[in-house]
């Protein structure tokens, strides 16, 4: 999925633009238009609007006509982005629906390396020659065709090709033959599925007929030279038939053991001394004023006019300074910049220097109709005076790879990035993602850019506050992912949150964004004339690309070819990032953009590696979160961390010898480190894996241990020089120590069982929220499950997490396996250890499930309208045919029936029930509560309503040895952050109170039950695993059981090979610490301070009181209005 990352000022909220729908007679029912999903009879929540409302027996006619004015003011205020009289309000804030899908019957094809037109023809000719005399001799093959790409870079090599199949009786066994006959050819690397991507439309972006016409029909201005093009990519429609298609092998490439590579950082701003005057100047046709720069005589005077215009715009560029930067003769001048977006008006009033403008759609038009891409390149490079860019010199390229519909092929997509590769573009924005980091050609062309030195810049994602919600490409180690900001300078609450997923379950995530930007209410560029604001991290992520572009136009020439790279442009700007106060290192990752401690780095900067961070102080809270909430202790699991290694010395490197831990002060004897790291750093970065053990013999020991991971990386010389570059680096290590907790407190999380998104359709746990179809956030205690790891934490409990089958896990050592929403397969082995583990080692078990019925789930399949393919889901909320056998020899099983409702015991707060599965059997001796819920299967396959008293939570001590006990319950999404739904945690506090301690409580006493339970008539039914199911294609168990294999062997770490063993004679080392700290950092020649926000302008005054403080006191009013009404009556 690769959605714009933005949120538009005069945007209407995606709740309130839904009708209220009844329940339908059509046969079939219809799709919902903002998700795909169908809605067959499904309750609607009233939308957030002034609906007619039912006389309340407490207030008059009148009141309730108030009532009624005033919310509705309330909400127009919310979607009008103007008010009578002109005044700008802050810009809603919506994220868009997207999504993205296979394309039945199209195939890229790579090849080993970059191919001319004719040899790829000639190759592909002699393999579709071979498929066609199997097929006769076999079957009938269907029609299938090359599909040959009409766009500006088809002049150039290649390393891919689009193939066409046409519909057949035999298309599966073609499909199936042609794909054996690529991936055997030596010169094919690999072949994937055509994707689709698109994202749903927003009303103020739509514009009439008659002006995209008028616009379209403008003649240019620009020479032909500068056009560069006339011709587009076309693409083919896709045809009707249903596919699957494996993702194993994308899944293996991507994963790259248990540690992938991404960048964080955290440490010191350096004392900077910034000398930006003796920089050369590009040459005597230089300027002054810079091109596209009005000075004033008081610089300050000017920024304080364009900051603090009433009514105006606040305009960033201003607010970091930029401007210290424009009157040294630095405004973005010879560097390439392209825009991937939805393209650009030739005679912009606005833009002064867009070297070409390119369309890679079918829709054979270069202008922009959407308004998105003309205001990204305005952040970067618009010249106009009320919403000015950060580098209106700079060369743009324009590059529209989305059509008018919102619609993208990753072929359109790798044909610009290979075009932005030949043209020789300097730095790459992108303002779209989305979930998909398994879309392998994508990601790989991706890292292909930044080998070719282009700098790519993308916005991390508007999923926040949940976290887990990163977007690709953003999350790739190689490209800048730009978070978001507010205008106070705090984090923005859309802006998404790490950590990344791509090294679950056995590793541990990157973080996540590397820094952050403005991204709310900035200004740039409308349509085809004036300025408007927009909000988002597609509007930050303009702001980092424009500040680069300005940052690399400070050095000479020859100094930008030898350091300018994508490693040493993300070393000054994490380096000199600012941190963000209350935020932790997955939310802002260095924190906020400083661009002139930046410029200062650059400046002096010489090629060297660097690691990001440069120091784990694991004591270090809030940033280092969620590190320093728990102390490590004896016995634990290793404690796993991702170290980034940034190459400035070169695009490919290596790592010297053997890096080593050395004891610091307390550690010798206490702890041991294992460390992993790839055979060669590349583009331009690696990754350190940092595995940590306490030893037995702290079991009784605390304290906080320190100690330094040294190493040194290789790159080859640059071009005319002979020595190889080299740098030492050193990484300190602080963490706590504490006594080995007692059993019952300690609780470790299944993360191996379960899937998500993008490997495969994963549906949403709770049905009513449509707003998001897909379960892609890892379901880790650090990602949507944050609020139940500090709820357990609150409560003194240790959390540790499994990234491997229950067959490498020490049972002793643990009170409760918590087992929450699985959705993969189990081995046979792992259900015969549990069994024992909890009959004969005292091992309790919490499961939390959710639902899965196979009606609903084919009810509820994804229909994508343009490929005109059915997505069916490859399992329910979780898996609950596996989970049945896993409790299968404790007498306990969840129904196929689907409930919803609110639940609520005495001296609890209600909670709901979203979505759930009720027990269908249970022993005699346990003890189950059971609520009258609604069947919500019954209400989707039947559209009407059905209450039914069903048994949802249940307790069991088992029989044996040396018993554990069992406690489960139907649903997780009340204890899911992505689920908004009132939480139930006073139910999982007595559900693990019976698993730790024994203690039942009164409510279960009561229940407990003389025979076995079994539901009965409608109620429930035992689940069937679905017919056809692509779980196979994305199941690591059910892969290993077609191959008669079972779990795969556990981990072995060698702790020894990487620690440095030495003398208990040795003193210990001693180590240099870089701590993050708020500092101020002043600059020869001004007193300047790098601060979000800089002036509290009138304009931010008036948006935080038109935002916050009119609609609390209107709402106040209301309330009180209604008070003294009442109390009159």
């Amino acid at each position: 999925q690769r959605q714009r990352n933005d949120r538009t000022a005069n945007a209407i909220p995606a709740r309130t633009s839904m009708r209220m729908r009844t329940r339908r007679a059509v046969l079939g029912g219809t799709p919902d238009m903002r998700t795909g999903i169908e809605d067959h009879g499904e309750v609607i929540l009233l939308p957030r609007r002034c609906t007619r409302q039912r006389r309340s027996p407490r207030l008059g006619s009148g009141a309730t006509l108030l009532l009624c004015v005033l919310l509705c003011s309330l909400a127009h205020g919310a979607t009008d982005t103007h008010s009578a009289f002109g005044a700008e309000k802050p810009p809603a804030k919506m994220n868009l629906p997207a999504r993205s899908s296979l394309v039945p019957r199209e195939f890229l094809v790579y090849y080993g390396r970059h191919l001319e037109r004719s040899e790829r023809l000639s190759l592909l000719d002699r393999v579709l020659a071979a498929l066609n005399q199997q097929c006769v001799a076999n079957f009938e093959c269907v029609q299938h065709e090359v599909v040959l790409r009409s766009n500006p870079a088809s002049r150039f090599p290649s390393d891919f090709d689009l193939i066409r199949l046409n519909q057949g009786e035999q298309l599966q066994r073609t499909i199936e033959l042609l794909l054996r006959l690529l991936e055997s050819h030596p010169q094919i690397r690999h072949v994937t599925q055509q994707r689709e991507f698109q994202y749903a439309k927003r009303p103020q972006d739509e514009v009439s007929v008659p002006q995209m016409r008028q616009r379209s029909s403008t003649p240019a201005q620009q020479s032909p030279e500068a056009e560069r093009t006339t011709e587009s990519a076309r693409m083919p429609t896709s045809g009707r038939p249903r596919m699957t298609f494996s993702a194993a092998s994308d899944t293996e490439l991507l994963r790259r053991g248990s540690f992938a590579r991404d960048p964080l950082r955290f440490g010191a701003v350096p004392a900077l001394n910034l000398n930006l005057n003796e920089s050369a100047r590009s040459g005597p046709s230089d300027t002054y004023p810079p091109e596209g720069i009005t000075l004033s005589d008081s610089r300050r005077t000017l920024r304080r006019l364009q900051s603090t215009d009433e009514g105006g715009y606040t305009q960033v560029p201003y607010l970091m300074n930029a401007d210290y930067l424009w009157d040294r003769m630095h405004t973005g001048k010879g560097v390439k910049v392209a825009i991937f977006d939805t393209g650009l008006a030739a005679d912009h009033p606005h833009f002064g220097n867009v070297a070409s403008r390119t369309d890679w759609t079918d829709e054979n038009t270069r202008d922009d109709h959407l308004g998105h891409g003309t205001f990204v390149a305005g952040v970067v490079a618009g010249r106009d005076p009320e919403c000015r860019g950060f580098a209106p010199s700079a060369e743009l390229h324009i590059f529209r790879v989305f059509t008018n519909n919102r619609v993208s092929y990753t072929s359109w997509f790798l044909d610009a990035f290979n075009y932005a590769i030949h043209t020789g573009v300097d730095v790459l924005n992108l303002s779209i993602g989305g979930p998909d980091f398994l879309d392998r050609p994508f990601v790989e062309k991706v890292w292909e850019l930044s080998a070719n030195n282009v700098i790519v810049v993308s916005a991390i994602g508007n999923d926040g506050p949940l976290y887990g919600t990163l977007n690709n490409p953003a999350d790739q180690m190689d490209v800048i992912g730009v978070g978001g900001v507010d205008f106070s300078g705090r984090l923005a609450k859309f802006s998404s949150r790490g950590m990344t997923t791509w090294e679950l379950p056995a590793g541990y995530g990157r973080v996540k964004p590397d820094i952050v930007a403005l991204g709310q209410a900035v200004s740039g560029s409308r349509l085809y004339s004036g300025c408007r604001t927009l909000s988002g991290t597609s509007v930050a992520s303009p702001v980092v690309t424009g500040a680069i572009t300005l940052l690399i136009s400070t050095l000479p020439e020859a100094k930008r070819r030898k350091i300018v790279n994508p490693a040493s442009m993300k070393q000054a700007l994490v380096e000199g990032a600012q941190l963000v106060p209350g935020a932790h290192i997955y939310e802002q990752g260095m924190g906020h953009i400083n661009l002139l401690a930046s410029a200062a780095l650059l400046a002096r900067m010489q090629p060297r590696a660097s690691l990001v961070p440069p120091a784990l102080d694991l004591t270090q809270c809030p940033y280092m979160w969620p590190f320093c909430t728990q102390a490590i202790y004896a016995g634990r699991l290793p404690l796993q961390l991702n170290v980034t290694i940034l190459n400035g010395m070169g695009v490919t490197g290596e790592i010297v010898d053997q890096p080593l831990y050395y004891h610091g002060t307390n550690s010798r004897g206490r702890v041991e480190v294992q460390l992993s790291y790839p055979e060669a750093l590349w583009p331009w970065s690696g990754y350190l894996g940092v595995r940590i053990r306490v030893l037995d013999e702290a079991a009784h020991w605390q304290g906080d241990v320190e100690g330094v991971i040294r190493l040194r990386i290789r790159s080859p010389p640059a071009v005319g020089e002979i020595e190889v570059r080299e740098t030492s680096l050193e990484l300190p290590l602080k963490l706590r120590i504490i006594e080995t907790p007692p059993r019952e407190r300690r609780i470790l999380w299944d993360q191996y069982h379960s899937l998500r998104y993008p490997s495969g359709y994963f549906p949403r746990d709770a049905l009513r929220n449509k707003d998001e179809p897909f379960d892609w956030n890892a379901d880790h205690p650090h990602t949507n499950f944050r609020d139940l790891y500090h709820h357990l934490r609150n409560r003194d409990y240790f959390l540790e997490v499994l990234g491997q089958p229950y067959t490498c896990f020490d049972a002793a050592n643990y009170g409760t396996l918590l087992v929450v929403d699985p959705e993969e397969e189990f081995f046979s082995e792992e259900i015969s250890k549990l069994g024992a583990d909890v009959r004969e080692k005292g091992l309790s078990v919490l499961v939390l499930a959710d639902w899965y019925d196979v009606d609903v789930m084919k009810r509820i399949k994804f229909f994508d309208e343009n490929t005109r393919q059915w997505w069916t889901p490859a399992t329910g909320g979780a898996n609950l045919p596996a989970l049945n056998e896993l409790l299968e020899s404790f007498g306990i099983s969840f129904g196929a029936r689907v409930f919803d409702g609110l639940i609520q015991m005495e001296d609890h707060p209600p909670a709901h029930f979203a979505s759930g599965a009720a027990l269908l059997n249970f022993p005699a001796g346990g003890s189950v509560l059971s609520f009258s819920l609604q069947d919500q299967s019954f209400q989707i396959l039947e559209s009407k309503n059905r209450q039914a008293n069903v048994a949802i939570a249940g307790m069991l001590t088992a029989v044996g040895e040396n018993p554990g006990r069992i406690s489960v319950f139907g649903d997780s999404s009340c204890v899911d952050n992505a689920s908004p739904e009132q939480p139930c945690f006073w139910m999982l506090d007595m559900l693990l109170r019976f698993c730790s301690h024994g203690e039942m409580p009164p409510d279960f006493q009561a229940s407990k039950l003389g025979k076995a339970y079994h539901a009965t008539d409608h109620q429930v039914s035992l689940p069937r695993r679905i017919v056809d199911s692509t779980l196979p294609l994305f199941s690591q168990v059910l892969a290993r059981r077609a191959q008669d294999g079972g779990p795969p062997s556990c981990q072995q770490l060698d702790f020894s090979q990487h620690t440095n063993a030495g003398t208990n004679l040795d003193a210990p080392v001693e180590i240099t610490w870089h701590r993050l700290e708020l500092q101020e950092t002043q600059f020869p020649g001004t007193t300047l301070q790098h601060q979000i926000p800089i002036h509290h302008s009138p304009t931010l005054v008036s948006l935080a009181f038109k935002s916050y403080l009119i609609p609390y006191l209107v709402l106040c009013g209301v309330v009180g209005f209604l008070i003294v009404m009442a109390l009159r009556r």
